[in-house]
C-alpha cells in the first residue's frame, strides 16, 4: 500500500461518483516539465549505445497454441455472456507446477481495441497447445465511457501484483496512465493504485507512461512518451511499490531507439535465476512492425546482454486480423527449461510462444559478466 491515499483507490466502494473523483485527483498529479529532464538524459545517454538490433523475419520462439475470440466463455458478474471480438495482448504466469494464469485483454462484438477490458483464467499449462479453449472472467472492466483498460503484466516476482495501462480520452486530452491492482485469494482485485514518480519529496504521474512493469521487487520498467522529441524508449529505476525515484529513473542506452526505428518498449519480465531477469522488449521500424528481443539485467537493473536479431517477429500468412502483421507480447513463464512468452496478434487474438531458455540466451551479446 502506499503512503500516498490520492494514488489508490478501493475497488470494494466502486461507484461512478467515487470513480470520477478518484481519476480527476490522479489527473491534477501530472507533471510535464518533468519530459525535459528524461530528454536530457536520453540525449546524454545516445552516445552510450554499444549494440545495433537487425529487423528480419527471425523466429527462435515458434508458436505452441493459440486463442481466438469464439473459444473464450466469458461471463459478467451479473451472469450475462459477453460475446468477444477480441482476445490479445495477453499476459501469462506459472501459478503452480501444472497451471498457469493467463490475463487476457479483450473486447466484446461491437467494441474496439480502444475500448477494451481484462479477463482472468487459468489453465493446464499441458493443455496449452494448438487451439485452446478457456473459461475467463473480467477482472478489471472499463469504468467510465472515455476508458479503455489495456496490456496486462504479472509481477514477475509476486503472482498477485498486476499492472495494466488504462487510456483515459478525457474531453480535455487523453492521458495514458499505469496502475497497479493487487489480486486477493480468489482472483478478485481490490484495489487500484497508479504507478508514481516522485522527486524532491513530490509525487506525481506523467502524461503518457505506458508498458510500464516491475523488472523485479527493486527496480521499474518505465516507458515514458517524451513530447517534445516525439521520443518513446525504455526507462529503468528504483521503486518502493508502486512509486519511482524520478531521479534515478535512467534510460537504458542500447534499448533506445535507433536509427531506423520509432520507438522502442519493454514487453515482460520473467526471472531466470536468484539474481537475473530477462525483459521481453520491442522494437518498432518505420513501416509499424514490432520485433521481439531479449536483455538480461542483474537484480540492481544493470544490462548484462541483449539478443540484436529477433527472438520473435511476425510471420506472414498466419493471421489475418486488425493489423496485420502485428506481435505484442505482455507475458512470459519458465516450464522445465522452456521459455513461454504469450503475445496479441493482429490486435485479435493471442499466440503462445516457446522455445529453448538456452538458445535464447546463447543468442545474447553480453556487454558485462
Amino acid at each position: 500500500m502506499s503512503i500516498h491515499a490520492e494514488l489508490e483507490f478501493d475497488l470494494e466502494r466502486l461507484t461512478l461518483e467515487n470513480f470520477e473523483g478518484y481519476v480527476n485527483g490522479v489527473i491534477s498529479l501530472i507533471r510535464s516539465d518533468v519530459e525535459r529532464d528524461l530528454l536530457n538524459k536520453v540525449s546524454k545517454a545516445k552516445a552510450m549505445r554499444k549494440l545495433r538490433r537487425s529487423k528480419r523475419e527471425r523466429n527462435i520462439l515458434k508458436m505452441r497454441a493459440y486463442i481466438i475470440p469464439k473459444n473464450v466463455s466469458l461471463i459478467s458478474r451479473a451472469g450475462i455472456p459477453i460475446q468477444l471480438s477480441i482476445v490479445a495482448n495477453s499476459a501469462i504466469a506459472k501459478a503452480n507446477s501444472r497451471r498457469a494464469l493467463i490475463l487476457l485483454r479483450a473486447a466484446s462484438i461491437g467494441s474496439r481495441f480502444s475500448r477494451t477490458f481484462i479477463a482472468l483464467a487459468e489453465e493446464d499449462i499441458h493443455q496449452l497447445v494448438d487451439g485452446v479453449k478457456i473459461n475467463a472472467e473480467p477482472i478489471l472492466n472499463t469504468i467510465l465511457p472515455y476508458e479503455s483498460v489495456e496490456d496486462p503484466r504479472i509481477d514477475p516476482e509476486d503472482l498477485s501484483s498486476i499492472y495494466h495501462v488504462r487510456l483515459l480520452f478525457t474531453p480535455e486530452a487523453p492521458y495514458t496512465l499505469t496502475f497497479a491492482a493487487r489480486l486477493d485469494s480468489d482472483k478478485k482485485p481490490k484495489e487500484l493504485e497508479v504507478v508514481s514518480f516522485v522527486k524532491d519529496g513530490s509525487v506525481f504521474i506523467l502524461r503518457d507512461y505506458r508498458d510500464t512493469f516491475p523488472l523485479n521487487r527493486g527496480m521499474m520498467v518505465v516507458r515514458p512518451f517524451i513530447s517534445e522529441a516525439k521520443i518513446w524508449g525504455i526507462f529503468i529505476g528504483p521503486r518502493e511499490g508502486n512509486v519511482v525515484e524520478f531521479k534515478e529513473l535512467e534510460p537504458i542506452p542500447d534499448l533506445l531507439p535507433d536509427i531506423d526505428e520509432g520507438k522502442t518498449g519493454g514487453n515482460c519480465a520473467v526471472k531466470i535465476s536468484s539474481n537475473e531477469y530477462m525483459l521481453i522488449f520491442h522494437a518498432v521500424d518505420r513501416h509499424g512492425i514490432y520485433y521481439h528481443y531479449a536483455a538480461l539485467f542483474n537484480d540492481m537493473g544493470e544490462l548484462l546482454g541483449m539478443s540484436t536479431e529477433p527472438i520473435i517477429s511476425p510471420s506472414t500468412g498466419v493471421y489475418s486480423g486488425l493489423r496485420p502483421s502485428t506481435v505484442f507480447a505482455c507475458g512470459a513463464m519458465l516450464y522445465d527449461d522452456r521459455l513461454l512468452v504469450s503475445a496479441g496478434r493482429d490486435d485479435e487474438i493471442t499466440i503462445i510462444f516457446e522455445g529453448d531458455l538456452d538458445e535464447v540466451l546463447q543468442s545474447l551479446t553480453f556487454l558485462r559478466g
